[in-house]
């Protein structure tokens, strides 16, 4: 009755219920709530009772050794109940907090080995402890361990550090029994042994090691481990190298032109001299959001956009360089001195709402596109407040009151010269001066085509007859003259800013004014009359091209134009396909082709000529012809009039399938005759010609001369031929 009665009171009070009422002689325990199963399963083990029983405080009490390695522990929660212990062994498990091991104060011997502690001061509380067993944990300070010990295994230790950007400080979380700093080696990090910190210069996983006498007398042995810190964060991108290395040198890197500069490391930089570095972009430039000082003279700068956010700006030296638009200094209102002279600026606008004081803006040089004669160009140059700023020149016609100038003659270039004092802004003695280079050309494109020019003149706005001039024709970006009548493309060269243009459904065949309109990136050529497309081989820009319904054969000069993604060439003459296999076609319309081969004599084998997107012959078939699986060639068994088919998938799996295919014509005949062999016959043989004696001519004795007539020679045949063929030389 007394056990029932012990068991029941040990039930209730597990299940939280309160015995209102129960027999003077029964007994109240305490059940030890343990927080891990695995432990509570040790205990029960130790005790010689059932894996699921319940442990009183009194019986955990009597344990006075314990030995839980390897069971998969993670929390010693309950532990705290086992006040007789003395060797406690908690070795190999995954033990993160030792705070409920902190009121044994029998323990002597504690084995925790291989787990994952990081603070070791619950311990510190333990004033038996004699051997404590931490190697291959994550501690990295000892100084709380004032214990009295005698032994103490603590190498090994894995400590891994919060994140860090690069550049960032870190201070140093090593400490030995008295407190002292134990300073790490690293061969990526930067250690600072007077401060006791570091700081990393790359990305990624990094490591440090650190390994010192314990020095506690009379503890013996070695404190060491390792430190994991990874450094993190995106690498601030510089479009250039040389801007890259400037950066690394300034933050002590010695100009290393490819390790990554984090956004930290491009913030702590105040002052960066870049002069002549080799710089062409200030892409990255934005991250350098401190600096108040940038010397960027003497390289081939011409966007200024990345430096529009450096609001700290100050002094800004730009001399020698390519700026032509100053937009993006508008809000750097901190800047006081600015060095732009050697460039090619011509409006000065951007500039009226800082307080400058000082500008050195001279010797600028720019360049303007060739204007026709006779046309109005209107005048660039403007001061700080906005106003015009006149030129001067011995070979333009100056419109002051319309700002503009005109040229009246041809010329490879002209000249316009300026110089003005600077205003608006609070600078002194400061002026803008400069060169404007332009050259003169005749005032109109040449176009043949009356179809032609009235399309164009549509898109100008203009009478359909009207003089296009070359600045009209470099206006123009897209132009569709389809089904307009045009045959004829001459003039079309001069439209060079031209990137769309549809000539569909007219009769023109000759491409060769295309041929260097390099930023066209459409082009509809459908249904026309073309055969080739040869002068198309330049045009890398082309995106899309339609040529379907024409009499093309070789897609060869389609093969370098590695932008093309959609290409409409449906009903043409083509059997090969394989030009475009280096290319990433995103549509490809190609059926319904012709292709119609020579004359084929009856049993003799055609070599197969179709080939696919992959290189792979395309086997055809025909009712009329025998059909060589193997090689795709074919032979016909009869004269007549043939025809082959075929059809193939040009991408299987894609998600856009289409399809190659086509018909073969040809006609069969039948095989000439074999020529029959004559006999051969003989050659005779003539006998050799008997030598004749020689004779001795006889001697006639000289005639007597005599009067004689002149002699009229009569016409003969002989001569009738001599003539008839020097008439012919002739």
């Amino acid at each position: 009755m007394k056990k029932l009665l012990t068991l029941l009171t040990v039930s209730a009070l597990a299940a939280g219920s309160v015995l209102l009422a129960q027999p003077a002689s029964a007994v109240i325990v305490t059940p030890v709530a343990f927080a891990d199963a695995k432990l509570a399963s040790c205990v029960t083990s130790s005790l010689g009772l059932a894996p699921d029983a319940i442990v009183t405080v009194a019986e955990a009490a009597t344990i006075t050794s314990l030995n839980c390695d390897s069971q998969g522990i993670v929390s010693l929660g309950g532990i705290e109940s086992l006040t007789g212990i003395v060797n406690l062994s908690l070795a190999s498990n995954a033990i993160v907090d030792v705070t409920p091991l902190a009121g044994l104060t029998t323990l002597s011997t504690l084995q925790l080995q291989e787990n994952k502690i990081s603070d070791v001061a619950p311990l510190s509380a333990l004033p038996r402890l004699k051997w404590l067993y931490l190697w291959t944990n994550q501690i990295a300070d000892l100084s709380s361990l004032t214990n009295s010990l005698e032994r103490l295994w603590i190498e090994g230790q894995v400590v891994t550090l919060p994140a860090i950007q690069p550049g960032v400080v870190q201070a140093n979380p090593v400490k030995n029994f008295r407190g002292q700093m134990v300073t790490p080696v690293s061969s990526t990090a930067v250690v600072n042994a007077t401060t006791n910190t570091w700081t990393f210069s790359a990305f990624g996983d990094q490591t440090l090691q650190w390994r010192a006498p314990l020095d506690a007398t009379p503890v013996s042995g070695y404190f060491s481990g390792t430190l994991k810190q990874t450094v993190e964060g995106t690498p601030v991108v510089f479009a250039s190298d040389y801007l890259r290395s400037c950066v690394n040198r300034a933050i002590g890197r010695g100009g290393d032109q490819q390790a990554p500069v984090s956004a930290v490391q491009a913030a702590s930089v105040t002052s960066l001299d870049c002069t002549n570095a080799g710089i062409n972009n200030l892409g990255g430039a934005e991250s350098l959001v401190n600096l108040t000082s940038f010397s960027l003279g003497q390289n081939t700068i011409s966007d200024l956009t990345p430096l529009a956010g450096l609001t700290k700006l100050t002094q800004l030296q730009l001399q020698q360089n390519k700026v032509s638009n100053l937009t993006p200094l508008a809000g750097l209102t901190e800047l006081n001195w600015l060095y732009l002279w050697t460039n090619q600026v011509t409006d000065l606008s951007a500039l009226k709402n800082l307080s400058l004081e000082r500008l050195w803006i001279e010797g600028q040089t720019a360049a303007l596109p060739t204007l026709a004669v006779g046309e109005a160009q209107a005048n660039p140059l403007k001061d700080a407040d906005g106003v015009a700023v006149q030129p001067a020149s011995s070979t333009a016609t100056i419109d002051a009151a319309a700002n503009t100038w005109s040229f009246d003659e041809v010329a490879p270039n002209n000249t316009l010269t300026w110089r003005a004092p600077v205003r608006a802004l609070e600078t002194v003695g400061d002026y803008f001066s400069g060169t404007i280079n332009q050259a003169s050309e005749g005032s109109g494109v040449v176009i043949e085509d009356q179809a032609l020019r009235t399309c164009i003149n549509s898109v100008l706005k203009q009478d359909a007859n009207a003089v296009i001039t070359k600045t009209q024709a470099r206006s123009v970006t897209l132009l569709d003259c389809s089904g307009a009548g045009v045959t004829t493309l001459s003039g079309l060269q001069d439209f060079t800013k031209l990137t769309s243009l549809n000539l569909a459904n007219n009769q023109v065949s000759d491409l060769s004014p295309l041929k260097n309109l390099t930023a066209l990136t459409e082009l509809s050529l459908a249904h026309t009359a073309i055969t080739s497309l040869s002068d198309l081989a330049g045009l890398s820009h082309l995106k899309t091209l339609e040529i379907q319904q024409n009499q093309v054969s070789d897609l060869s000069p389609l093969a370098g134009l590695s932008k093309l993604s959609w290409l409409y060439a449906w009903t043409n003459n083509i059997a090969d396909v394989s030009p475009l296999k280096s290319l990433t076609l995103d549509r490809l319309w190609i059926e319904g082709q012709t292709v119609t081969l020579g004359d084929l004599a009856v049993g003799a084998v055609q070599n197969n000529p179709l080939f696919n997107l992959d290189g792979k012959f395309v086997v055809s078939t025909s009712s009329t012809a025998t059909v060589d699986a193997a090689t795709g060639g074919w032979t016909f068994a009869a004269a007549g009039n043939n025809t082959l088919t075929w059809r193939v998938a040009l991408n299987p799996g894609s998600a856009f399938l289409s399809y190659f295919s086509g018909t073969v014509v040809q006609t069969s005949v039948d095989a000439a005759p074999e020529p029959t062999e004559e006999p051969t016959v003989e050659p005779t043989v003539e006998p050799e010609p008997t030598e004749e004696p020689t004779v001795e001519p006889t001697v006639e004795p000289e005639p007597t001369e005599e009067p004689t007539d002149p002699v009229v020679p009569t016409e003969s045949t002989d001569s009738t031929d001599s003539a008839t063929s020097d008439e012919s030389a002739k």
